[in-house]
């Protein structure tokens, strides 16, 4: 019997924010900093979906109802400022051992994702696409399945459930398994998660109609489309998650909204593997 959706939304609104330990101790060190900036700070949030979802979280609440969503991590670390940043991580709960693994494979997908939709903006025809910021669109893409982060650790066993369902039948399909399992799939328990943290309307939308972007607004529908099909082919190129390894199609729609030709996506993967081999040897160096 699956949990019914009041159960399911009623845990999700006392859910708080988790992270690696690691990544929680360096946003603590360097928000203490004098020397550290505001580009600095928002290029290590923006490598952690949660830490994202937290500071911008605290920036429209601060912000008040009558300002402009803030969607830019430079943004939100300006306004918050350095010591509420601070106090914000010191309150982010650690990640258990027993999730670590797990976990880290949905912030690896993340940071595909979100790599993927700044270059899919970039080759797309859509000139407001092109032209937005790449800190939202990078945003858009790391945050895009807050659903799958949450729904694995805060329930287990149903997810664990609906990964062995998937494995005895592929053709079901993750979320519909989820949907049996728990009585939500991980569309809704973005959804859900967005309304209870206040999480700007456009990355809600990206969440909401991730496999299916061409039922968001049309004011949406440009960057949701953007992240789906980065999704896609981040999926296609080995980032997967735990229990979910399967490759889902691109919706043509969604490729003929962005005006992509399949040329361009040989491009984008292109562009996709050097900005990645690029990161790592920059790791490299740095961990030298």
């Amino acid at each position: 019997m699956s949990t019914a959706l009041p159960t399911v939304a009623t845990a999700l609104m006392t859910v708080t924010p988790f992270s690696f330990e690691q990544t929680i101790r360096k946003v603590e060190l360097m928000s203490r900093d004098g020397d550290c900036t505001t580009a600095l700070l928002a290029g290590v949030l923006g490598s952690d979906p949660m830490l994202a979802a937290a500071v911008l979280s605290r920036a429209n609440a601060t912000g008040g109802r009558h300002q402009a969503p803030v969607t830019r991590l430079s943004q939100a670390v300006t306004m918050l400022g350095m010591s509420m940043v601070q106090g914000l991580v010191l309150r982010i709960h650690p990640i258990e051992p027993a999730y670590r693994r797990t976990l880290a494979a949905c912030w690896g997908l993340a940071n595909a994702t979100a790599t993927m939709t700044r270059i899919v903006a970039s080759v797309s025809r859509v000139r407001s696409l092109r032209e937005m910021d790449e800190e939202t669109l990078h945003v858009a893409g790391l945050m895009h399945d807050l659903g799958t982060v949450v729904g694995q650790r805060l329930f287990t066993e149903a997810y664990l459930k609906a990964v062995r369902k998937v494995a005895d039948d592929p053709e079901l399909g993750l979320e519909d398994a989820l949907a049996k399992s728990l009585g939500a799939n991980t569309a809704a328990i973005s959804t859900l998660v967005c309304r209870h943290w206040g999480i700007p309307p456009l990355f809600a939308a990206c969440m909401r109609y991730l496999r299916r972007p061409m039922k968001a607004d049309e004011e949406h529908r440009p960057v949701v489309a953007a992240v789906h099909v980065a999704r896609c082919l981040v999926r296609g190129c080995g980032f997967t998650v735990a229990g979910d390894p399967y490759v889902e199609p691109i919706d043509d729609e969604a490729l003929d909204t962005l005006g992509i030709r399949f040329g361009e996506i040989e491009d984008a993967l292109r562009m996709f593997y050097d900005e990645v081999d690029e990161l790592e040897l920059y790791e490299g160096v740095l961990g030298a």
